[in-house]
């Protein structure tokens, strides 16, 4: 997949604003949870790969997150159990009273 078209993609966010694809956010990520760069650079391409083929300019950040988290299930499960959780902890509303 070429630099160009993860231009042409770009990701909807949960606050609906689009930034473009980027494969290397998604190995920076996986990186930080544990994983080693190869592997995050090989599930990085699967899901760029399997994006492309949906012919969709415009794809959600939740695909995405579904599509690493599948990937994570068969390569490396205390990552994917990480990568849940940060994930879980990013939705989660910030109740800072409780604190």
């Amino acid at each position: 997949m070429s630099t160009s078209l993860h231009q042409m993609i770009r990701i909807q966010k949960r606050n609906r604003t689009l930034e473009d694809f980027d494969k290397n956010k998604i190995v920076r990520v996986l990186c930080a949870a544990g994983l080693n760069e190869k592997d995050g650079e090989r599930v990085a391409e699967n899901v760029a790969q399997h994006i492309q083929k949906l012919h969709d300019s415009v794809v959600a950040s939740t695909t995405i997150r579904d599509l690493v988290q599948a990937q994570l299930n068969e390569i490396n499960a205390n990552v994917a159990n990480l990568f849940r959780w940060y994930e879980k902890t990013k939705e989660a509303p910030a109740d800072i009273e409780n604190l």
